[in-house]
């Protein structure tokens, strides 16, 4: 299993940071976006089920202590410039419905500043893991909606290996490669969301915003367990996500 680990960007100075008093400007459960209809099967599906959980829990899982799956380029994304404006565009457009226009503002100028790839990948490059690979970023959001849904210290190395490996598998083992136009979407999606939560999170960690963290916390674990998934009763260990 490959050595790198994801998570530790919420501990490292991020020098783009977003200021903590536009951070609060917008609810926490705007920053929690509806997941996209092309992870629900990746999440909910048989990585996921109940009866992988419950193996997983038990020590039963095989893929903890087998070799990683080989990095053929399935997952691999190449950067269609218009496709990266669309679904920008389609993120801030989400924001303004769910907080309004001055909401939407705040974001894109943000991201009209600071490119989401370049932030993403000065985060998780020092941890081996690609801005341009969908599972490492699906891992990303994973395991920062656990952390948000739980207000979680840094987990373990083994533990962000687990949830890698888990996507994988679930991807390309499961063959739910989406094609390569979804799946560049897929990717941008799940950045935003992933880097948005990373930056707020961190503005309200660092102004000690207590209220606005249990906001977001509560968002994410209302968001996630509306489709079955109780990050509360999850945590993250060798074998990745695992019923506690």
């Amino acid at each position: 299993m490959n050595r790198m680990m994801l998570i530790a960007v919420l501990a490292s100075p991020f020098a783009l940071a977003m200021p903590a008093t536009r951070a609060q400007t917008i609810e926490g459960a705007a920053y929690i976006t509806p997941i996209t209809d092309n992870v629900q099967p990746l999440i909910y599906g048989a990585t996921f089920s109940k009866e992988y959980l419950e193996r997983a829990a038990k020590g039963e899982n095989s893929r903890a202590s087998s070799k990683p799956l080989a990095d053929d380029g399935r997952l691999a994304v190449k950067f269609d410039p218009d496709v990266s404006r669309a679904v920008r565009e389609e993120y801030i457009a989400a924001i303004e419905r769910s907080s309004g226009a001055k909401a939407a503002r705040g974001l894109d100028d943000y991201y009209e500043a600071n490119d989401v790839h370049a932030l993403l990948r000065k985060a998780v490059a020092p941890y081996g893991l690609r801005v341009d690979d969908l599972g490492d970023v699906t891992t990303a959001w994973l395991v920062v909606m656990w952390m948000t849904a739980n207000q979680a210290p840094l987990p373990a190395v083994e533990a962000v290996q687990g949830v890698r490996e888990q996507t994988r598998a679930a991807m390309i083992e499961g063959r739910r490669v989406p094609a390569k136009a979804e799946k560049q979407r897929m990717l941008e999606a799940l950045a935003y969301q992933t880097v948005t939560l990373i930056r707020v999170r961190e503005s309200a960690q660092e102004g000690g915003n207590d209220d606005f963290l249990a906001q977001l916390s509560d968002s994410a674990q209302a968001t996630m367990q509306r489709q079955d998934l109780d990050l509360r009763a999850m945590a993250l260990t060798k074998d990745g996500l695992v019923r506690r």
